[in-house]
């Protein structure tokens, strides 16, 4: 047996090329018409037949597999559990917040958190999002007296520069 053309420690194999492993990737440049591929809801033609006997014999196929879950099927009265009640996805969690107005009663009901989650009304879990929308409503609220702010500057600014034509904001 020749050990030619077996690659050795020392020797590796050689890359192969784009024309014997074929186009990877996206063959198309952005934009090309004739690379967009199937249509957003279009249906695999091979199955379609399968789907309309499928369809045709739905009623009976759930009416069996509801009998097989009424006479103790494991696999079916899961099959019909898991159809009945998804599965639940956030709780719903109910508890008192103060009133926020201002900067400072966002921390009042940080704070309010921390003490629900210590008497265990609420997971810790569910406290790191609350607290989380906390804290993006005090950003939301330190933000808003900027914004005020300049847009007075700018209309400052516009102001001046109709008094001032040839200044337009530049020495």
């Amino acid at each position: 047996m020749s050990t030619e053309n077996k690659p050795t420690v020392h020797q590796q194999a050689p890359e192969p090329t784009k024309a014997k492993t074929g186009v990877r990737g996206r063959p198309f440049q952005p934009g090309n018409n004739a690379g967009r591929g199937r249509p957003k809801g279009s249906r695999n033609r091979s199955r379609l037949p399968f789907q309309e006997q499928l369809d045709e014999k739905a009623e009976a196929i759930i009416g069996q597999c509801i009998d097989m879950a009424l006479k103790g099927d494991i696999g079916a009265i899961r099959l019909c559990v898991e159809r009945i009640l998804p599965p639940r996805r956030d709780a719903l969690v109910e508890f008192e917040l103060p009133e926020i107005k201002e900067l400072a009663d966002v921390d009042a009901a940080i704070n309010a958190v921390f003490q629900t989650v210590s008497a265990g009304e609420i997971t810790p879990t569910d406290a790191a999002v609350i607290q989380d929308m906390l804290r993006k409503q005090r950003e939301a609220m330190e933000i808003a007296p900027l914004e005020d702010r300049l847009r007075k500057v700018e209309a400052v600014v516009e102001r001046e520069e109709k008094r001032f034509p040839k200044w337009g904001g530049q020495e």
